[in-house]
């Protein structure tokens, strides 16, 4: 009886290790990647539009129930085109997938922006707020756990490896001193003066 607790109990454990892994490396890919790399330039270049400016006091002014509705409508459609471009990957239209999943991301950057505006007004309503602060400790849980500290310090080391390796060869291939070009404008030189 003992053993096949003990048993049942590890397999729990693997398959509660596993989810957080799986949980951690999806967090990572949006977070780390994406959204650094894509969704904040984006970002960045919506807040700086003055048209934004008078959208932000339109939503300010706006009924919270017609804020409520758009914003979950807009974050609905962001989910499934999610959704749907993962579930285009898996079935082996990587481009078309790859291609929808690009797409949704100015939609998913304005909705962000969005609810930065109009996040008082949203914590109005109490299933909104719950939900919120649910998804926030997750995410807190997320962020706390030796899997994501462990796989985010591995991605800074490689980081910073892959950055090192890149300056040494445009320091010793490409830059002034790199003896890669010097030995091709040599030999340049060299043909040119022997067939003047």
């Amino acid at each position: 009886m003992n053993l096949s607790f003990n048993f049942f109990k590890n397999i729990l454990n693997k398959l509660f290790l596993l989810l957080q892994f799986f949980l951690v490396f999806i967090y990572i890919i949006f977070e780390e990647i994406i959204w650094n790399f894509i969704a904040k330039p984006i970002y960045n270049f919506i807040e700086s539009l003055n048209a934004i400016q008078k959208l932000d006091e339109l939503l300010r002014s706006t009924n919270r129930y017609i804020i409520l509705i758009t914003f979950v409508l807009l974050f609905v459609l962001v989910e499934l085109l999610g959704i749907v471009a993962g579930g285009l990957i898996v079935s082996g239209n990587i481009f078309v997938g790859t291609g929808l999943y690009l797409a949704k991301i100015p939609i998913a950057v304005f909705t962000y922006w969005m609810f930065k505006v109009v996040r008082s007004k949203l914590m109005t309503f109490y299933l909104f707020r719950v939900s919120f602060n649910t998804l926030e400790n997750i995410l807190s849980l997320i962020k706390n756990s030796y899997i994501y500290k462990s796989t985010i310090d591995v991605l800074i080391k490689t980081k910073e490896y892959i950055k090192s390796k890149l300056q040494y060869f445009k320091d010793k291939i490409i830059g002034k001193k790199g003896r890669f070009i010097y030995r091709i404008k040599r030999f340049y030189f060299f043909i040119k003066q022997r067939y003047k």
